[in-house]
C-alpha cells in the first residue's frame, strides 16, 4: 500500500548507531551536549509525530526535517565505524570493520533495487492519480471556480485553479476542522467551493453522498490497493 521506508534510511542507520555512540561518549567525556543536541532535537521531531500523526505513508514524508541530521551523522558514522579508535580489542575492531563494510555493500544493493521500485510505483502512482485529475480539471472546468482538495501539490501547478486546502497547509484555517469530518464538510460549504477533488484514502462521504462525480482516474494500481481513486465532484447547485 501506501507504507514503506526508503532503502535509504537503513542505509545510514548503521552510521547513525554509531555515530550516536561516540556523540554520546565525547560529550559525557567532556560534559557537555554539541554533539547530543542534534539527535536529540530529531529523535524529539520524530517522536512528536509518532505521538500526534502516526503514520508512515509516502516513506515518512513528515520527517523530512529531520533528514539533514541523520545523513549527517549517518555518513560521519560510517567514517567512525572506519576509523575512530574504539576502547575494545583489535580482534573486535578487525571484525567490527567488516561486518560495517559487508552491510554497506548490502544496503547499496537493497537501496538499488527496493529503491528503484518504489520510486517507479511512486512515479505512476502520481501520474496516474494526481497528475490525471489535475489536467481534467484545467481542461474541463472554467476559469475561477473555486477547488476544495486535500493534495494541492499536482493540481496547484497543473489545474491553474484557486484551492481551498483540505489539508491545511496554504489554507490554515482548516488545520481547526481536521479531526471533525461534520464541520470540515460545513466549512467547504460555507466557503462555497465549486469543485471537491478527492484525494486516494479520503472519499469525503458527508461531502459526497448526494453528489454524482463528474470524472475519476479510475487507475487500475489504487483500485488494487483497497483505495478510492481521485475523482472530481461538482458541488454548487444546478
Amino acid at each position: 500500500g501506501f507504507r514503506g521506508m526508503s532503502g535509504a534510511h537503513l542505509l545510514l542507520l548503521p552510521g547513525l548507531i554509531a555515530m550516536g555512540l561516540v556523540a554520546c561518549y565525547e560529550d559525557w567525556r567532556h560534559k557537555r551536549l554539541l554533539y547530543t543536541v542534534p539527535l536529540l532535537w530529531a529523535g524529539g521531531h520524530v517522536f512528536a509525530y509518532a505521538w500526534r500523526l502516526p503514520v508512515t505513508y509516502q516513506h515518512g514524508r513528515y520527517l523530512l526535517p529531520v533528514m539533514g541530521v541523520w545523513v549527517i551523522y549517518g555518513l560521519m558514522g560510517w567514517w567512525v565505524i572506519g576509523a575512530y579508535r574504539w576502547p575494545v580489542g583489535e580482534m573486535v575492531l578487525w571484525a567490527g570493520g567488516l561486518v560495517g563494510r559487508l552491510t554497506f555493500v548490502i544496503m547499496i544493493l537493497f537501496f538499488l533495487i527496493l529503491g528503484g521500485q518504489g520510486y517507479g510505483v511512486d512515479v505512476a502512482f502520481i501520474e496516474g492519480e494526481m497528475v490525471t485529475v489535475a489536467k481534467w480539471v484545467a481542461d474541463n472546468t472554467e476559469e475561477g471556480g473555486l477547488v476544495a482538495t486535500h493534495d494541492i501539490g499536482a493540481l496547484g501547478y497543473f489545474g491553474e485553479r484557486p484551492l481551498l486546502d483540505l489539508a491545511g497547509l496554504i489554507s490554515p484555517e482548516v488545520a481547526d476542522y481536521l479531526h471533525d469530518e461534520q464541520a470540515l464538510a460545513t466549512y467547504v460549504r460555507q466557503q462555497q467551493a465549486d469543485y471537491l477533488v478527492t484525494a486516494p484514502g479520503w472519499p469525503y462521504p458527508l461531502l459526497t453522498a448526494d453528489k454524482t462525480a463528474i470524472f475519476s482516474t479510475e487507475y487500475e494500481w489504487t483500485i488494487l490497493n483497497g483505495v478510492n481513486n481521485m475523482a472530481v465532484y461538482e458541488l454548487r447547485s444546478n
